[in-house]
């Protein structure tokens, strides 16, 4: 950014704000967005749209019925019809047409679970949707009020010199997220006003994106679906060094290098088995999270835990809130039992694709080996 920018407000230049923003470990993106909002909002008019931040698709695929009968009942003759338990070339007999019926209530009540669970994300959705209207009209207001007291343009924040700007960041009530010129920008009520800021990413679950949680699923997802690593290492120990040597420079689905995902680790990393070695990732990256100002607190409230009880875990928050995992497979994993993420964690990913296949959700060993992994690294944060 340019040192002899003319550009002055209160004795505070652009250069100042950006300083000061960076000192409140903004990133460099952020702070360039809040520095070109503070020149929007005090030397120039731009044109406001709103646009929605949360996605709200008129149809979504999966939440379809897909039930389909397949019991037929042939009506009996008095007198006539034979009726018998087993099943013989003429008659299916009592077992196996209750048992075609237990079948066909098994798949209503699959559909019914999947109903809820559309309610519930919808319900979730719209939430989000209303939250973003009401901090729209919190910034009409403000603007109406500002232009019908004072006289000033509207929608002109006014921004403290910079030894009280700390404050803006660190006070204030939040109102809610909007889209200011295509960028996702937070609403607060301060002091000084209702402000507009970059809406800063903390660690979640959904919308937010942390390849400290991406890590270890993306290896073990990588490891199953690659054949020839298993095989290198078949009953042999597992060494940093030696994977990096011969797949560092491999590509997981999400883009991101073995090399770079094992960095974390000691040089001198040696592991007993591959899944060892996702461990290990898992925990050393919870170990970073968890001193990460606020995101362990992020992540609770995320889970809607109440992030000041220590003796709520994150381990003992509802797979349900895991969207990372396909609607269907979740339901699945909580019929079968493995309804909270450290039973996820403990789960062997081979018994996850099982109960998949059974319950006819289609799901591959590496997503399964995934979704263990991220269990997993929630499950070290708390």
């Amino acid at each position: 950014m340019a040192d002899n920018l003319s550009l002055k407000l209160s004795d505070t230049t652009p250069k100042m704000v950006y300083n000061q923003a960076i000192k409140k470990e903004l990133s460099t993106p952020d702070a360039a967005i809040l520095v070109s909002g503070w020149i929007y909002h005090n030397f120039g008019k731009t044109k406001r749209t709103f646009n929605y931040v949360q996605g709200f698709p008129a149809v979504e695929p999966e939440c379809v019925s897909k039930f389909a009968r397949t019991f037929t009942h042939n009506d009996w003759v008095d007198g006539e019809s034979v009726v018998q338990a087993g099943q013989t070339v003429g008659e299916e007999g009592f077992n196996a047409r209750f048992h075609a019926i237990e079948k066909d209530l098994d798949a209503v009540k699959t559909d019914l679970a999947q109903a809820f669970t559309c309610l519930a994300e919808m319900r979730q959705n719209l939430r989000t949707l209303l939250d973003e209207i009401r901090a729209e009209l919190n910034r009409l207001n403000s603007d109406v009020f500002d232009a019908l007291s004072s006289g000033n343009v509207p929608f002109r924040a006014e921004i403290p010199a910079p030894s009280t700007f700390g404050n803006l960041v660190e006070g204030g009530d939040f109102l809610g997220t909007t889209k200011f010129n295509d960028k996702v920008v937070s609403i607060w009520k301060t002091q000084q006003g209702v402000l507009m800021l970059p809406a800063v990413n903390t660690v979640g679950i959904t919308a937010v994106e942390d390849n400290r949680l991406k890590a270890a699923p993306d290896l073990a997802q990588h490891f199953a679906e690659v054949p020839n690593i298993g095989t290198a290492f078949a009953g042999r120990q597992v060494t940093k060094k030696e994977m990096v040597e011969k797949f560092g420079n491999d590509r997981t689905a999400n883009g991101m290098t073995v090399k770079d995902i094992v960095d974390i680790l000691p040089d001198d990393a040696s592991f007993n088995t591959l899944n060892d070695m996702v461990n290990a990732v898992a925990e050393r990256q919870a170990a970073a999270i968890r001193t990460t100002s606020g995101a362990s607190s992020a992540i609770t409230s995320v889970f809607g835990l109440d992030p000041s009880t220590t003796a709520t875990t994150i381990g003992q928050a509802p797979v349900e809130k895991l969207d990372a995992i396909p609607a269907q497979a979740r339901q699945v994993l909580i019929r079968n039992g493995i309804d909270t993420v450290d039973k996820l964690a403990t789960t062997d990913p081979a018994k996850i694709t099982d109960l998949m296949q059974k319950e006819g959700v289609a799901t591959t060993p590496g997503s399964a080996a995934s979704w263990s992994a991220t269990a997993k690294t929630l499950s070290f944060i708390r």
